[in-house]
């Protein structure tokens, strides 16, 4: 009986105890206004709700308790079966804690932080599970915001470094928009820069929606009449909404063929735009232009955003039309060029040398084997015969053929200027030196260098040469600082260098040095065979350049220019027919004798003029061939002797300079003193001069 008493007492007591827990409980449950706090049954009906759900969710008691809590999430939550899966995973682990989206009655989304609990009997048996939300909405927007903002700021950080490595706006600004499309949340990005007249504006880089067919890179926005135009005029930007209502014109866009399109950013969907004009120097370079699908109100961190990102995008476009221009002027340069190249080709292409007697097909084999190696080549001949067309032959078919040819015509220039010329020389260096000069040598560098009329230069110059033929180094004028380089050298010269070499004013060293490969260009009068082609070559090549329409020479013509000995070779020839072209009647076809010189056409009447060899036609007839010279003829010597004394008497024995004897026989005063030295000249009551 006592025991029975005793059980009764205990379960009150308990009773008791369970009650004033529940209690304290719902008093825990409904104080707690921050956080929602709701018991679920098993099946997930609502069976306690407090007063922090009810603010949060937006239910009242009487609204929400017994029903499902699956309310809360999003529609595709619930069709994915979130709210069971969340569920059984807090009955599976004892806790779940998980973050999302969740809506309120008013259809609201919020950002929650939900903590689900099964409560089960001492058993062990689910009866039920307890919820606590959290409401992080704000700290959702401030993580957001501080997202967005490092989105920006690593934006324009990755802007500026672009603008640094990239100079081509696709390749700059591919991405760029891409990345600004997603950071501003609008459905079109575009760069638009002007057309070439600047009456139109042309989009140049496009970022945006599947379009109908009016928004393609390429198409074409006037300046005059559009929004657009507005803001480059005026490079103020241009905020607009209701695109479909503000009047544009229906065929605002042209695309890139002239094609017109009536259907433009209203046409596609497009509600509100902002136009930014890309600043640079106080002149618009161009539009950037977004544009949402949704009506907006820009806040004003927005617009100084797009402001900052216009005007790096200003930067980065500037450059890239310096770029542009830059590249343009390259292509341009590279093509004038290769025109130039191609016209010194087809002038002095060796395929082009016209003839085929023995003598030049010797020496043509002889070019092919010399071509290719690396060694000094001497060319020798008489003046006119074509000594630079060798050497370009030479140079085009070496190894160093994508090098320039550098030419230097060493009896061109003056005697105190040749080392500047070929060495270069640095600012001060002398009087006049106003600047820093580059040489030849260095120009030519990893080509070739043709040093014409070698024998020319003089002896203090011809030992720095040698050097720079050993050592491949050299100082400019006025320098310390060694330059090396790595040039091949083609010599040529119209004088017997071994000669000049034993009378002291060559060097033997440099001579040895530079005739490794010798090369003897043949005189005109030694390849006779050939002159019917070259005639017929120049003819053709002047008469295509004065619009004339010469075809033929006239056999008797013919025959005089082949008999004629051609003391100034090719270059005379070349100027004979090119004379006769020029004199030759606008409907002439046939180049006649009476076009020729009169040393050629009728040689008896000019004194002193070279009587032609061969048949010699004139108008009583055929004079036979004279096999010689008569037997008093003077020596060719001797005719040069008197002719040089004859000139000398006449300039009163002045060298160089102004009226000298060396401009009237137009050659270099040093060959001149060489040939008086060499013929045994003196002025009377001196010594050689």
């Amino acid at each position: 009986m006592s025991d029975s008493i005793s059980q009764g007492i205990e379960r009150k007591r308990t009773g008791e105890s369970l009650r004033r827990s529940e209690e304290r409980f719902r008093l825990l449950v409904e104080g707690v206004q921050d956080y929602a706090i709701f018991i679920l049954d098993p099946e997930g009906r609502v069976v306690t709700w407090n007063e922090g759900a009810e603010r949060i969710k937006g239910y009242s008691a009487d609204e929400i308790l017994g029903k499902q809590f699956s309310r809360f999430y999003e529609k595709g939550d619930i069709e994915r079966g979130k709210p069971e899966q969340e569920l059984k995973e807090a009955e599976a682990k004892g806790r779940s804690t998980v973050e999302g989206w969740r809506v309120r009655k008013d259809g609201s989304r919020y950002w929650a932080e939900v903590m689900t609990t099964p409560i089960r009997e001492r058993e062990g048996k689910l009866i039920g599970f307890a919820k606590i939300i959290r409401d992080l909405t704000e700290r959702k927007r401030f993580e957001r915001d501080l997202q967005h903002e490092r989105d920006r700021l690593r934006l324009l950080l990755d802007l500026n470094n672009r603008i640094a490595s990239k100079l081509d706006l696709h390749q700059l600004f591919q991405n760029l928009l891409v990345e600004l499309k997603q950071i501003m949340e609008c459905e079109f990005v575009g760069l638009a820069l002007p057309d070439s007249k600047e009456e139109q504006l042309r989009v140049d880089v496009l970022e945006c929606f599947e379009p109908k067919g009016s928004i393609r890179e390429g198409m074409l926005i006037p300046v005059q009449g559009s929004p657009a135009g507005q803001a480059f005029r005026t490079a103020k930007p241009v905020v607009t909404g209701n695109l479909g209502q503000r009047g544009t014109s229906p065929v605002l866009y042209t695309g890139p063929k002239g094609e017109a399109y009536e259907l433009g950013l209203a046409g596609e969907g497009l509600k509100t735009d902002c136009l930014l004009p890309l600043i640079q120097r106080d002149h618009a370079l161009g539009i950037l232009h977004l544009a949402w699908r949704r009506e907006r109100r820009l806040a004003q961190e927005d617009v100084d955003f797009l402001r900052q990102i216009a005007s790096q995008i200003s930067i980065a476009v500037d450059n890239a039309l310096n770029y542009r221009q830059l590249t343009k002027s390259r292509v341009r340069l590279a093509a004038e060029k290769q025109y130039l190249e191609e016209e010194i080709r087809r002038e002095y292409n060796p395929d082009e040398i016209v003839g085929d007697s023995p003598s030049l097909l010797k020496l043509l084999q002889l070019v092919e084997q010399v071509a290719p190696t690396e060694s000094n080549v001497l060319i020798s001949g008489e003046t006119g015969t074509g000594k630079e067309l060798i050497a370009r032959a030479v140079h085009s078919r070496s190894t160093r053929k994508d090098r320039p040819l550098v030419k230097v015509n060493c009896g061109a220039i003056p005697a105190g200027l040749v080392e500047s010329e070929l060495f270069g020389h640095v600012k001060g260096a002398f009087t006049g030196a106003t600047a820093d000069r580059t040489g030849r040598f260095e120009l030519a560098d990893g080509g070739t260098l043709f040093l014409d009329e070698v024998g020319e230069l003089p002896l203090d110059t011809q030992v720095k040469l040698l050097r720079v033929l050993q050592e491949q180094e050299f100082e400019p004028v006025g320098s310390s600082r060694t330059i090396h380089v790595d040039v091949r050298i083609i010599a040529a010269s119209n004088r017997d260098l071994t000669e000049t070499v034993r009378t002291g004013l060559f060097r033997s060293d440099l001579f040895y040095r530079l005739n490794v490969l010798p090369l003897h260009v043949p005189a005109l009068r030694e390849r006779q065979s050939d002159i019917p082609q070259i005639l017929m070559f120049f003819l053709f090549h002047y008469a295509k350049k004065m619009g004339k329409r010469i075809e033929a020479i006239s056999p008797e013509t013919m025959e005089r220019l082949v008999n004629y000995p051609w003391p100034g070779n090719i270059r005379e020839l070349r100027n004979v027919i090119e004379r006769g072209v020029v004199l030759s009647p606008g409907s002439a076809t046939t180049l006649g004798l009476d076009l020729l010189p009169p040393e050629i056409s009728n040689p008896d009447s000019v004194p002193g003029a070279v009587p032609v060899r061969g048949r010699n036609v004139d108008g009583s007839g055929q004079a036979p061939r004279q096999e010689g010279p008569p037997a008093d003829a003077p020596s060719l010597e001797e005719l040069e002797r008197q002719h040089i004394l004859k000139v000398l008497e006449q300039s009163a024995w002045k060298i160089s300079g102004p009226k000298g004897a060396a401009e009237i026989l137009k050659i270099h005063p040093n060959t001149l003193r060489d040939r008086i030295r060499k013929l045994g000249l003196s002025r009377p009551g001196h010594g050689t001069p």
